[in-house]
C-alpha cells in the first residue's frame, strides 16, 4: 500500500509541475516579449536581481545566468537590501523581482525605493494583486501556477513556472544583444561546458574525404547514393583544388527527388553557391554561434575551410556526439 500511495503521490507531483508549465504559455509569452523589448530599449548597465525565500534561489541563479553571458548582474540578498545595498539602486540599471506572493516587507520596501529613484522595475509575481504588482513597471504573470501546488505547504509548482519564465526572459536578452556560445564559454574557462565550446573544430569536424562530394555535372542518382554512403545531410560541391563552390542538403535533395522524372532537371537551382563556411582555427563556441545566429533559420550543417579549401564539414549532430562523450567522461 505504502508503494502504491508513493507512486501515485509522485505522478500527481509531476502532474502538477507538468500542467503548470502547459499554463505558462498562453499567460506568459506576451509578457515575457514585452519585457525583453522595455529590457532592449533600455540596454541596462546594471541587473539588479531580488528574491526572498524559494523565489531568492530563482533569482540567484538568473543573476548567475546573465553573468554567464557576460552581462552585469547581482543578486542582492533580501535580508542586505534596507541594510545598504540599495546603495546599488544606481542610474541605469533596472531591478527584477521574483515573488510569489507579491507583499514580501523588504521586496516591497525595496521596489518602492527604486520607483523613488526613477530605475524600471520589473516583476514575476504568483500575485498580481500585491503591492509589488501595483508599482511594477512591468509584471510576468505566474498566478496560473500558484493553484496547482499538489500541497499546501510544499512551493513546488510555483518554483518550477518561476524557473521556467526566468529562462524565457534569458533566453530573448540573449537573443536581442546577440548573445552567444563564444560569450558563454569565455566566462566559464574552468567549467566541462566551457571546456567544451573552447574545443577546436578540428577535434570534432567530418573530415571531408568522409563527406558526399560532387560537381555540376553529376547526376542525381550520383549525389543521392553519395549522400547515403555519407549521411551528413550535405553534398559539398567542389573544383579540383577542393575549393568550395557551393552545397546540397538532404531538404534540398528532397525537393529535388519530388520533382524529379527520367534524370530530366537540372540542380543548378537548388545548390547554395555562397554558403557560410567556418575556418578550422575556430573553435565550437563560434561554430554554434555562426550556426544558431543566423536568420531567419539556422544553419545545420557548416562547411569547413583552410586557406579556402574545404577539408570538413561540422554538423549540429557532430557537436551534439562530442559533448554526449564530454559528459560521460
Amino acid at each position: 500500500m505504502v508503494d502504491k500511495n508513493l507512486s501515485l503521490e509522485i505522478e500527481t507531483a509531476l502532474n502538477s509541475e507538468i500542467i503548470g508549465v502547459q499554463n505558462l504559455k498562453t499567460k506568459i509569452e506576451k509578457d515575457i516579449f514585452a519585457v525583453t523589448k522595455f529590457i532592449y530599449d533600455l540596454n541596462p548597465q546594471t541587473y539588479l536581481i531580488l528574491g526572498s525565500g524559494k523565489s531568492g534561489y530563482v533569482a540567484a541563479r538568473f543573476a548567475a545566468s546573465l553573468r554567464s553571458i557576460g552581462l552585469s548582474a547581482h543578486f542582492l540578498q533580501s535580508g542586505e537590501l534596507l541594510h545598504g545595498d540599495v546603495g546599488a539602486f544606481l542610474d541605469n540599471s533596472v531591478v527584477i523581482i521574483f515573488s510569489n506572493s507579491g507583499n514580501t516587507y523588504e521586496l516591497v520596501k525595496s521596489s518602492e525605493i527604486a520607483r523613488e529613484r526613477r530605475i524600471p522595475v520589473i516583476a514575476f509575481l504568483g500575485n498580481l494583486n500585491s503591492d509589488i504588482g501595483r508599482g511594477s513597471d512591468y509584471v510576468v504573470d505566474l498566478s496560473s501556477s500558484t493553484n496547482l501546488e499538489y500541497s499546501n505547504f510544499l512551493p513546488t509548482v510555483s518554483i518550477t513556472s518561476a524557473t521556467v519564465a526566468a529562462n524565457c526572459l534569458l533566453s530573448g536578452i540573449a537573443y536581442i544583444f546577440n548573445k552567444s556560445a563564444t560569450d558563454f564559454a569565455r566566462n566559464h574557462p574552468d567549467g566541462s561546458l566551457g571546456g567544451f565550446l573552447s574545443l577546436p573544430i578540428a577535434e570534432v569536424m567530418t573530415p571531408i574525404q568522409q563527406v558526399a562530394q560532387f560537381e555540376m555535372n553529376s547526376t542525381v542518382n550520383y549525389i543521392a547514393q553519395e549522400m547515403t554512403k555519407f549521411p551528413k545531410g550535405v553534398a559539398i560541391m567542389t573544383d579540383q583544388k577542393n575549393l568550395l563552390l557551393g552545397l546540397l542538403t538532404d531538404g534540398d535533395m528532397r525537393r529535388i527527388l519530388s520533382s524529379y522524372v527520367d534524370n530530366e532537371i537540372s540542380i543548378e537551382k537548388f545548390i547554395t553557391y555562397t554558403p557560410t563556411v567556418i575556418d578550422i582555427g575556430e573553435t565550437l563556441a563560434n561554430a554554434l554561434s555562426t550556426m544558431t545566429s543566423n536568420k531567419p533559420k539556422r544553419i545545420s550543417v557548416l562547411p569547413v575551410t583552410k586557406d579556402g579549401e574545404v577539408v570538413g564539414v561540422i554538423t549540429m549532430n557532430d557537436i551534439e556526439q562530442r559533448r554526449n562523450i564530454n559528459v560521460k567522461h
